[in-house]
């Protein structure tokens, strides 16, 4: 199982029961599952970030964090289950889509059996009032954290052609997907 972290997300804190402290995955799963190996991903997403990471450079890492953990042949032949919070399901789908298009990499998409998102933006994500944000933070200058939010728009072509570059590859994996179906509030602007 490999669980990634979504926007401004922590690796293992987006996993973690506020109150008690407990991880689902490191602490639940365990007691159902028999040889289960649990991996976190986490990376710099905060829109407040002064990094120059993208999307493409998240997803590179991960396909280069894969490969490291995959590295022995008992390893390259094991299940991959993924688990994906908001931007983590777009990363785990960049992943998949450069697996389907590298053959170096196709064992992971090979090896993928099942995908778990959690709020994952397919469709996009009403960015105006983040964007916004990242806007003053950085003092009007075009940020990576800006280009991303434009990647992550409703209607957005980016994702559009996510869409259609993966849909070839549900077959034989198992998908399920976790959304809201009411409007939440977004992020405003104070004073």
């Amino acid at each position: 199982v490999i669980a990634v972290t979504g926007l401004a997300g922590h690796a293992f804190g987006s996993w973690r029961d506020r109150g008690s402290r407990e991880m689902w995955l490191q602490d639940f799963l365990p007691q159902d599952f028999n040889n289960i190996r649990i991996m976190f991903y986490g990376y710099n997403s905060s829109l407040g970030s002064d990094s120059n990471n993208g999307l493409l450079d998240f997803r590179r890492h991960l396909i280069q964090q894969l490969e490291n953990a995959r590295s022995s042949d008992e390893a390259k032949n094991r299940h991959i289950i993924l688990v994906a919070h908001s931007l983590g399901g777009i990363l785990i789908l960049q992943t998949l889509i450069q697996s389907k298009s590298r053959l170096v990499y196709k064992p992971i998409l090979d090896s993928t059996r099942a995908i778990f998102f959690f709020g994952t933006p397919h469709q996009g994500l009403r960015t105006t009032e983040l964007e916004a944000m990242v806007e003053d933070l950085s003092g009007g200058v075009e940020t990576s954290r800006l280009k991303l939010l434009m990647q992550l728009r409703e209607n957005s072509e980016f994702l559009e052609t996510q869409r259609d570059a993966l849909a070839d590859i549900w077959p034989g994996r198992k998908i399920i997907s976790f959304y809201e179906v009411e409007k939440t509030r977004v992020v405003q602007k104070v004073g």
